[in-house]
This record gives structure tokens, sequence and C-alpha cells, in this order.
């Protein structure tokens, strides 16, 4: 078996760059009975190097059967299957005979089980850098609504119990944005027509009318970053979903997660401190849509480049719908003194800073982060005039549209 990189030229672990996804096909069945799935993916790869394994981040899940189709339609095993627990990545190793030839097209079939585990943490894990596209499938209880990244095909019954849903294939995005929901769901929609996005809120049964503000708010906020970017929201629908026991919000593309308390206001009830936080909240994840899921950051380093442009950006939007807040004498008294206090640290770091491992970023999802780049920015968008600003930005996204960039190219 060839050796395999597991780091780069600049000491940061990544998956050798041998293959490269070009898409995904994944198909689900969640059994909530015995907290299971099954999992059946075919993966589509270009063979970038001559080469004779396959190797993919992979995190508690049992691997049934592995099957590779070759360019000429042979389907072939591999010699062995070989998982490091510790680094998170599978290898699949197959005969010199069969080796991967440059310039090949193949496809993996991966048959898997997994444990729905309560660790708020996904059915599985994949970092390729590459972006990829994805269609999935998910069957189970008829009853349930059944959501992600993007619209739905097709759905048809199985049996008197089951159904099964085809979503369409995503364009090509980043494999930590794939998401899907299955659950007990009830949805409001937006009034306010953003084009001809549907712009819903999903919660459990009963809670819905809570997310009318998150939802309106959301259809206005998509409009507002359209034109400020001058880029179209690409997906064909938005949908955001609370979810108890949910750490914050996550911007998985076209399907948004949020903790409740992130996403439901009560008019005549809730404070203006909890409209405040979910207007910021969802503001940011919206953000996102364009910082981080339409141009990706390169690797963890460049972590910044997703979360502290998001931040400036969600201010700046709930400064456009509620000038009377005030917004930016809050920002200083929050934001900018969280990040001097921050700073002023032994602990402290550059807003950009190594990652050699995945598993290293969670360090770096801090005030200097979410506060501190944030305030650099704000005092760039000061000196340049923020119509400069927001021009550079737009270039910086669209020449970089579909794919990853370093803080260099800003």
């Amino acid at each position: 078996m060839s050796a395999i990189k597991k780091t780069d030229d600049s000491g940061r672990q990544v998956l050798p760059k041998n293959v490269k996804p070009i898409e995904y096909t994944l198909k689900l069945e969640p059994n909530f009975e015995t907290f299971i799935f099954d999992g059946d993916e075919l993966l589509e790869l270009e063979v970038v190097e001559d080469s004779d394994f396959i190797s993919l981040n992979t995190l508690e899940i049992d691997i049934k059967e592995t099957i590779l189709l070759t360019a000429s339609g042979k389907e072939i095993k591999p010699e062995s299957v070989k998982e490091d627990k510790e680094e998170q990545y599978t290898t699949f190793k197959f005969s010199p005979a069969s080796s991967l030839k440059k310039g090949d097209h193949v496809k993996l079939s991966i048959k898997f089980v997994g444990e729905l585990n309560d660790k708020m943490a996904g059915f599985y894990r994949s970092t390729y850098e590459e972006d990829a596209r994805f269609s999935v499938t998910l069957v189970g209880d008829k009853t349930l609504t059944y959501l992600s990244n993007m619209d739905i095909k097709e759905e048809h019954f199985i049996d008197d119990t089951k159904k099964e849903v085809i979503f369409n294939t995503t364009p090509k995005m980043s494999t930590y944005l794939v998401a899907f929901i299955v659950g007990d769901l009830r949805s409001v929609e937006s009034k306010y027509k953003f084009r001809d996005v549907p712009v819903k809120v999903y919660t459990t049964p009963g809670q819905e009318i809570k997310g009318r503000y998150a939802v309106e708010l959301a259809a206005h906020a998509l409009e507002y970053y359209e034109r400020c970017f001058d880029i179209k929201y690409p997906l064909p629908k938005m949908d955001m979903v609370g979810i108890y026991d949910c750490y914050g919000g996550m911007e998985n593309w076209g399907l948004i997660t949020f903790d409740m308390i992130d996403l439901l206001y009560e008019k005549g009830k809730s404070t203006i401190d909890v409209e405040f936080r979910i207007a910021e909240t969802v503001n940011h994840e919206l953000a996102h849509q364009w910082f981080g899921n339409y141009c990706t950051l390169d690797f963890w380093d460049s972590l910044w480049l997703n979360e502290s442009f998001a931040t400036y950006m969600s201010w700046k939007c709930c400064d456009h719908f509620h000038p009377e807040w005030r917004i930016w004498e809050k920002f200083v008294g929050k934001s900018l003194q969280g990040a001097l206090r921050m700073d002023s640290l032994r602990s402290s770091h550059p807003i950009e800073i190594k990652i050699k491992r995945a598993d290293e970023v969670s360090q770096i999802f801090d005030s200097i982060c979410y506060q501190k780049g944030p305030a650099v920015l704000r005092m760039l968008a000061d000196w340049l005039g923020d119509a400069n600003f927001i021009k550079g930005v737009s270039l910086y996204v669209k020449k970089h549209a579909w794919s990853n960039a370093k803080t260099s190219a800003l």
C-alpha cells in the first residue's frame, strides 16, 4: 500500500488528495425504536493521481460493505478496510491490479450502520476540503416531516408505515454544511414574499406561531443581503428549524438549525433583549449563506472569514431594520469591550491562528473571532467608507463563489 500522507506541506492534518469528491448520493433510514440508522452512500470521485487506496473521514459508524465501481464498469471489493478511530478516518486499500488511474472517474459504494446519539453531533462526520454535490434520500415513518438542504424532488410510500423522500441535488457545497432533519414538526411561512423563495420556520407542534417574528425577519434579511452583495441567494428555499438542546445556530445551507430560545418570540411577553438576540442570531446565520456557504474558508485557520464577517453583517442588518436600537452603541459596549478584555489576557491570540487538526477548531470559536474580528471589520469599513467596503466584500465573494478562500484573498 502506498504511504498515506496525513498532513499537507503546512503541517495541517487533511485527507490525501489522490482523489477528489464530485458528488455524494446519500440514503439514510433512521429507526427511532432502536436508535440506529442504516446508511447507503455512493461517492463519485475523480482520480487525481495514480494510487491504490481511498481515505475518508469517518466517525462512529460501522461499515458493512464497500464496493468500488471502476471507470470500466467493474465491481471491486477492497483488500482491506482499516479504521483509525483516533484520527477519525478509514482507508480502503485495493489490489495493485485494480489501482486507481489518474483521470478516471470511479464510484465508491458504502453501506454502513450508525447510532442516533444524544451528543448534539451529526449522523457522521466528513471533512473533505473540496466542495461537492449531494443527493440525499431519507426513509422513515410516513407521518413525520423530512427536511434537507434542498427542496423535495419526489416522495412515495414504501408500505403502510414508511415513505421515501428524495431531495433535489445540491449545488457544489462544502461537506460540513450538509444537513437533514426528521421529526414531528409544524411550520409557519413568511407572509413577506422574498422573490419566489419560500421562507419557513419549523418547530415542535404548538410552538410554530412563536416563529412568526423570526420568519418575517428572515425574508427581509435575505433580500437585504442580496442587495448588499449584489449576489442572489442561490437555493430554492430557506428553512429554519428550532431544536431543543442545540448550540446556538448552525448555518447549514438552506436548512439552518437554532436553539429554540434563539428562534421563538412571543409578542407582548418576550423582552426587547430577546427580540435583539433572535434578530442578531437569525441575521448572523443568514449572512453565513454568503460568508461560509457561497464562499467558504480554505481551512479552519481562516475561521474569521466565516464568523467575523457574518457577525459584523448581522449587526449591520439589525441597524438597517431597527435604527431606533442604536445598535453600534450596543456593539461598543458589548462586542468591542469584550474583545479588548479578551485581548488583554496572556491567553489571547491573533484573529487568524494556525490550526493543524479539525478537533482543535473549537478552541478558536471565542471572543477574538466573534468580537475582535467584527470590530476590526467595522474599523476597516469606517476607514474605507461603507460603500467601498461593501463593494470590496462583494467582489471577494463573487471571485471565490462555489469555492474556497484564504485571508490573503482579501
